[in-house]
């Protein structure tokens, strides 16, 4: 997926594995030299579904989500997690995690 993040053009692949304490569905951004970029969900309050994530909308730029958004690939559910002065919103990534290969 090619997107503008900071003024430039990344084309950017993601890599799907579980949290170790909960077994939540992580999500990590990668570059196409397979260097981490950032890491799209966050781990929080536990899941009982691995189609479903907090993003990590303090660390992850907007304009990933954004085109992952207009791709189809997430959906908000508009249920949020609160956690110290951030408020994480929670998605459907079941479109994401179909396409991608797990670590």
């Amino acid at each position: 997926m090619i997107v503008n993040v900071y003024g430039e053009n990344y084309n950017l692949k993601f890599k799907k594995a579980k949290y170790q304490n909960n077994d939540n569905t992580a999500v990590v951004v990668i570059t196409e030299e397979n260097e981490p970029f950032c890491n799209l969900t966050v781990n929080l309050d536990k899941l009982d579904n691995e189609d479903l994530a907090y993003i990590d909308i303090n660390n992850c730029p907007k304009s990933i989500i954004e085109k992952l958004e207009e791709n189809g690939d997430i959906i908000n559910m508009f249920s949020f997690f609160q956690s110290g002065f951030v408020t994480y919103p929670l998605y459907h990534i079941g479109n994401l995690i179909s396409k991608i290969e797990e670590v």
